[in-house]
C-alpha cells in the first residue's frame, strides 16, 4: 500500500500532461479534491467546474504507479473536453490519444481491490399494489411531504403503511327454502 501523493506530486503529473498535449498552464487552473464517499471509482473529472476528484480509500490501496495513471487520466478528461471539446465520448478516440501522448496507456478501470469498502445505504420501505419496496430516506421523506411515486410493476401509489386487509364479514345468504319433491310421472323411468 502505498501513501496519499502529496500536492507537488499531483502537480506535477497534471502539469505532465498537459505539456504532452500541448495545453501547458491548463494545470493550473484544475482544484483537485479528495471524496471519501468514492469506493468503486478511483477519481473522476468535472470540466466544468475544472474538479479533479479522488478517492482516498482507494488511493491508500494502490500502488505509486496506479495513482498516477488515475490522475494522468482525470487530467485527461479535461484536456479532450478543452481541446476538443463537450461532445466527444469520455474514453474515446481523442481521451485515448491525450494519454497516449502524456506517455500512458489509456485503459478505463483500475485493478485496485475494493474489498470491505462498498458503501451501505439506508433504506425505508414502502407499499404498493404488488409488495414492498426500499426506497431511500430522501424519497420516503418527500412522501412523507405528500409527493406522489409510482411503483414501476403495478402503477400503484407507494405508501409508508403496508396495505390492510379489508376483513368483510360473509354475505349471509338468505336460506333457499327447501323444495318438495313431487313425484310424477314424467320424472320416473320405467326399467
Amino acid at each position: 500500500m502505498a501513501l496519499l501523493p502529496d500536492t507537488d506530486k499531483i502537480n506535477s503529473i497534471l502539469a505532465r500532461v498537459c505539456e504532452r498535449n500541448d495545453v501547458p498552464g491548463l494545470h493550473k487552473k484544475v482544484r483537485v479534491d479528495w471524496n471519501a464517499r468514492f469506493t468503486r471509482r478511483m477519481g473522476d473529472a468535472e470540466f466544468g467546474k475544472m474538479l479533479i476528484r479522488l478517492s482516498p480509500r482507494l488511493f491508500a490501496r494502490a500502488s505509486e504507479k496506479e495513482q498516477e495513471e488515475t490522475i494522468a487520466h482525470e487530467m485527461a478528461h479535461l484536456v479532450a473536453e478543452y481541446k476538443f471539446g463537450s461532445r466527444i465520448s469520455p474514453h474515446g478516440g481523442e481521451w485515448q490519444a491525450c494519454m497516449l501522448r502524456a506517455g500512458y496507456e489509456p485503459s478505463r478501470c483500475h485493478t485496485v481491490d475494493r474489498s470491505g469498502l462498498s458503501r451501505t445505504y439506508k433504506t425505508c420501505t414502502t407499499y404498493c399494489g404488488c409488495g414492498k419496496h426500499m426506497v431511500t430516506p430522501k424519497k420516503y421523506a418527500k412522501i412523507l411531504k405528500g409527493i406522489e411515486y409510482r411503483c414501476r410493476a403495478c402503477r400503484v401509489l407507494l405508501s409508508i403503511a403496508p396495505p390492510v386487509m379489508e376483513v368483510r364479514p360473509k354475505k349471509q345468504s338468505k336460506p333457499v327454502p327447501k323444495a318438495e319433491i313431487v313425484v310424477t310421472s314424467k320424472n320416473l323411468r320405467s326399467k
